[in-house]
């Protein structure tokens, strides 16, 4: 059914789950709040109303310091 993909030893459990929520850490807490709230408001809406609502949310997040920060970064790369 896909719902684990992954298993762990009792041993090295605890170990290997900080290592995987470590990696929250690092995102934006408001694209990780932002995706949340956009997974929760479209459940049960229509294919084109969840859509509509997820235009908007990108709108938001591309406003978000966080985006700005990040795009900055990538494109500090690039050159």
């Amino acid at each position: 059914m896909g719902l684990i993909n992954r298993t762990f030893d009792d041993e090295v459990l605890e170990a290997e789950a900080e290592k995987f929520l470590s990696g929250f850490s690092r995102l934006s807490a408001s694209a990780v709040a932002l995706t949340k709230s956009l997974l929760y408001s479209t459940d049960g809406m229509s294919w084109d109303q969840a859509m509509r609502v997820g235009v908007d949310v990108n709108t938001l997040a591309r406003m978000t310091e966080d985006c700005k920060r990040g795009v900055a970064e990538f494109l500090a790369k690039k050159k």
